[in-house]
């Protein structure tokens, strides 16, 4: 039976699955470039044992509550490679977060990845520190426990310029 519909194919959608898929994009939008501000300053790539790691984005944020306790809001992406001869499992949610001699675990971070030798890869972490820590300070992400082997030094940045 020939399609007699004269409605265009896009507005025989319903609405609620319509309305779903654009959520659903925009969603992943607004997640890829969580992270795609470029730092003020950042140390350059650390490598130890054919593993190399670096800074690629973040999205710095922090907030005062009304009691006056602030949260710094970060989002990092990083790149690990693996130049070395083994495979390696990386495991982002154990990177930890410096911040004026405080540490915090993410809030949120990819899940755990196997990368092969030659291979390189993405990843993203997410913390929250409830201090008065702000943007346009000094900070630094560590990896031990993340990342197996020689141990790498830990990365040093300033996200913003301002605080704002």
């Amino acid at each position: 039976m020939p399609d007699l519909d004269p409605r265009p194919t896009l507005a025989r959608v319903p609405r609620f699955r319509f309305r779903t898929e654009a959520a659903v994009l925009a969603t992943a939008a607004a997640l890829a470039a969580c992270a795609d501000h470029p730092f003020l300053r950042a140390d350059p790539p650390v490598t130890n044992g054919g593993v190399s790691v670096g800074l690629t984005g973040q999205r710095c944020r922090r907030r005062v509550r009304h009691d006056q306790n602030g949260i710094l809001d970060l989002v990092l992406a990083l790149r690990v490679t693996n130049a070395g001869p083994t495979p390696l499992t990386i495991t982002p949610a154990r990177l930890v977060f410096r911040v004026r001699g405080d540490t915090a675990t993410p809030d949120d971070a990819d899940a755990p990845l196997d990368l092969a030798p030659g291979g390189a890869a993405p990843i993203r972490v997410h913390f929250r520190a409830w201090s008065n820590a702000r943007c346009n300070e000094p900070l630094g992400v560590s990896f031990e426990g993340a990342i197996p082997g020689p141990p790498l030094p830990p990365l040093g940045f300033i996200p913003e310029g301002s605080d704002v």
